[in-house]
């Protein structure tokens, strides 16, 4: 699974108390990423902020 480089910058802001990366994904998921499991991060898309 990939993820957004947002979730690698700002790791700390969305893990504590023990818990991982994956375990904050799979609080939004029905179907659960395993906890062994590699994140991998996709390119940021700075365009998707541009303003016309």
């Amino acid at each position: 699974m990939e993820s957004s480089q947002i979730l690698k910058w700002y790791k700390a802001d969305f893990i504590g108390n023990g818990l991982t990366e994956i375990d904050f994904i799979n609080k939004y998921r029905t179907i659960k990423i395993p906890a062994d499991y590699t994140l991998t991060y996709f390119t940021y898309n700075w365009n998707v902020n541009k303003q016309n």
